[in-house]
């Protein structure tokens, strides 16, 4: 059994999560988790057995109904093909994504981080040399000074 502790909704809480196995011995029932509600027990794609946190319908512009599940060691959209997978949110530390990401693939995203590695070769090219405070100024102006 692992212990995952969560700020949700600004609460601070500890969760269980369970293998199949363990939920079992201790008597929990469980759904797969497309079906779970606010409160019941649902297990991942990988096994994995947590409280279901919350459940939505949010309706897209073209009148589509589409149901978010938020478990408390994962979320994701409740469509055809798409998982929810306990030791991958485990692994990025991140629970609150469909698809999670590293930090490092996030960040490379950004259009700061291209426009700083476009300054950082145009210094680099340049005779005058880097300037370490224009770059950063360029990545994150609000902490610069």
């Amino acid at each position: 059994m692992d212990t995952l502790k969560r700020r949700i909704k600004g609460v601070n809480k500890v969760y269980n999560i369970y293998t199949e196995e363990e939920a079992e011995s201790e008597g929990l029932p469980y759904l797969h988790w497309k079906q779970a509600k606010e409160g019941d027990y649902a297990n991942t794609d990988d096994g994995h057995v947590g409280l279901c946190i919350g459940r939505k319908n949010y309706t897209d512009k073209n009148g589509r109904v589409k149901t978010f599940v938020k478990l408390c060691h994962g979320a994701n959209w409740a469509g055809n093909t798409n998982r929810i997978e306990y030791m991958v949110n485990k692994t990025y530390g991140s629970y609150s994504q469909s698809n999670p990401k590293s930090w490092q693939d996030r960040e490379s995203r950004r259009t700061r981080t291209k426009n700083l590695v476009n300054a950082y070769v145009g210094q680099a090219l340049s005779s005058q040399g880097f300037d370490y405070n224009k770059l950063g100024n360029i990545y994150r102006p609000e902490i610069q000074s």
